[in-house]
């Protein structure tokens, strides 16, 4: 009953900011394109400059080189709940690095995306200067209370499918 999944391609580290590649990523995109799922992945950002975001761009599509995939590649950037070298970001920095990000990733042939929280989306992200990107929402709730348009809900993160150890979250695409 798996239509699709955005797999973690790779992350910025909050402290230290190095590039990495999740560890699962190639497991998780092999065995989802051999399971005949439609695929799309997500970089966990921390980025704090612009040039930052355009470097996890050209990460991203470096480790995408032998992969086909049908969905876009989203860029998830959240604030972390500790001392973080983000934690002085402004939306104004957020919504340039994600700008940046996607610019890069369109340039490349690929599909962009913005992951967000109703939090980012109403108050952090500058959103119109955004809407010609995908929109994945992250609003755990029964229905989505969020007034603009997205293309991806995820309603749950503790969702549980055969094969996969531990949560997963749960998403509908429109």
């Amino acid at each position: 009953g798996i239509d699709f999944a955005v797999i973690q391609l790779g992350y910025r580290g909050f402290s230290e900011g190095g590039l990495n590649l999740d560890e699962y990523f190639t497991h998780n995109i092999e065995g989802a394109q051999a399971a005949g799922i439609k695929v799309g992945v997500y970089f966990f950002s921390q980025a704090i400059t612009v040039q930052e975001a355009v470097d996890e761009a050209e990460f991203v599509v470096s480790a995408l080189n032998e992969y086909n995939i049908e969905l876009p590649i989203y860029y998830d950037w959240e604030y972390i709940e500790s001392e973080a070298r983000t934690d002085s970001i402004t939306g104004e920095e957020m919504t340039a690095f994600a700008r940046a990000f996607c610019d890069k990733i369109s340039e490349e042939g690929y599909a962009p995306g913005l992951y967000f929280s109703l939090r980012q989306g109403y108050s952090q992200y500058n959103l119109s200067q955004l809407d010609d990107l995908t929109f994945w929402l992250a609003e755990y709730n029964d229905e989505p209370t969020f007034i603009y348009a997205f293309d991806i809900w995820q309603y749950s993160a503790s969702g549980v499918i055969d094969g996969i150890e531990g949560n997963v979250d749960l998403n509908i695409m429109w």
